[in-house]
């Protein structure tokens, strides 16, 4: 089954955590050119069919008396600077995992794959500075990161299978300067005194042989 992509934005009136990052943005950043703003949350589905769908869409996704639903293409919306914000895979998304459940619950087969973004559409004359300045703002790296808007072909995770554990030899027997060298080579998120403190456990407390040491 293909992936579906819809949009939902609440209608004028209802539209409150629009105005609220709107407000948050000017107050916050002082950019006053911006003049509105539009909120979407986009969903990208996997793993229903067409009946399945139109069985959903008006239930889990949106509410039809206050959301507008838009499938497969945003609205076009002139004078706009658009960018989207996603979770890191790997991130918990509440949004997704509920719509998930929900979905599972009304078809009563195996539960979709789901993966959600919140599009927001920047309107006013404002530089790109300015558009940078808010992704700064409302992007936390640490959680999450700007979203393309190609629909992937499919949503499952393709997990790649690591590779052998290497083999480190005569780490056992190095002395300061070899230690040094290895880890300004490999990179480690160490210090030195915290590699000496590997290699001694390897050597004294496990009793590795000087040649075998996994790294």
């Amino acid at each position: 089954m293909s992936v579906r992509r819809i949009f939902v934005e609440k209608r004028a009136g209802f539209d409150v955590p629009a105005s609220q990052l709107l407000d948050d943005i000017r107050e916050t950043l002082e950019i006053i050119n911006l003049k509105s703003l539009r909120l979407f949350q986009r969903y990208d589905i996997e793993g229903l069919d067409d009946a399945e769908f139109n069985a959903v869409k008006d239930i889990v996704f949106s509410e039809p008396p206050v959301d507008n639903l838009y499938i497969e293409e945003m609205p076009a919306i002139e004078n706009a600077k658009i960018f989207a914000i996603e979770y890191l895979p790997g991130q918990y998304d509440q949004r997704a995992d509920s719509a998930a459940q929900c979905v599972q619950l009304v078809t009563g087969k195996d539960r979709p794959i789901i993966q959600t973004a919140r599009v927001i559409a920047l309107i006013g004359d404002i530089s790109d500075s300015d558009v940078q300045k808010i992704k700064n703002y409302l992007i936390n790296t640490v959680e999450s990161r700007e979203a393309g808007f190609d629909k992937p072909q499919t949503l499952e995770m393709i997990m790649n299978t690591p590779s052998d554990v290497e083999i480190l030899n005569d780490f056992n027997t190095l002395d300061d300067v070899g230690l040094n060298a290895l880890l300004k080579e490999r990179g480690f998120a160490m210090s030195f005194d915290d590699l000496k403190f590997c290699q001694q456990y390897f050597r004294d407390t496990e009793k590795r042989p000087p040649t075998i040491t996994e790294l």
